[in-house]
């Protein structure tokens, strides 16, 4: 699967989140879009004013070229959260593997569910980066912005490496130049 088809299958895939969501909530009447949800302290207005704006960041991402938001490039992510059993495990496997393919220098954190916690080996030693397991009310148990800052600072540790082993080469080129 190729950048531009992994990026395609998303955004249909948050079309058709956008639909379905639109297609529960139309025809509401105020009282209902004030109706508490189990988040504590949310309505539904709230809610669904959440994953609208979610929705739009994650479409502006993956779309976006403009040169002063992306000064790197979409190319450059800094790490991508990928659940690891969704929406199932032979799918969730595929969607790993395409995402490595398309974002081969991008470190991948995957999030699986505890009684998942033996599927890790297989993607660890398929390249994982890092992974942050959910409790039983599917909550992340580990600092999910400790472990994304730690998942990229290893990457770029590792690209650092990578440079500072080619520098190393030319220098050991120009001095065996310089000795004949």
């Amino acid at each position: 699967m190729t950048s531009s088809s992994l990026l395609d299958d998303l955004l249909a895939d948050l079309t058709a989140e956008g639909d379905a969501l639109r297609a529960v909530v139309t025809g509401l009447e105020p009282d209902d879009w004030r109706t508490s949800t189990p988040a504590p302290g949310w309505t539904v207005a709230h809610q669904v004013a959440h994953l609208a704006w979610t929705d739009e960041q994650a479409v502006l991402a993956a779309r976006t070229t403009d040169a002063e938001r992306w000064p790197t490039g979409k190319a450059d992510w800094d790490a991508v959260l990928l659940s690891l059993d969704f929406p199932n495990a032979n799918e969730a496997d595929a969607i790993f593997k395409a995402t490595q393919e398309a974002l081969s220098s991008t470190p991948i954190v995957g999030v699986i569910r505890n009684h998942e916690f033996t599927r890790l080996i297989k993607f660890i030693s398929n390249g994982l980066h890092s992974h942050i397991i959910r409790d039983d009310d599917e909550n992340f148990i580990m600092l999910l912005v400790s472990i994304l800052e730690a998942a990229e600072k290893n990457v770029r540790a590792l690209r650092d490496q990578v440079v500072a082993e080619r520098l190393s080469q030319e220098v050991n080129s120009v001095r065996k130049l310089q000795e004949s």
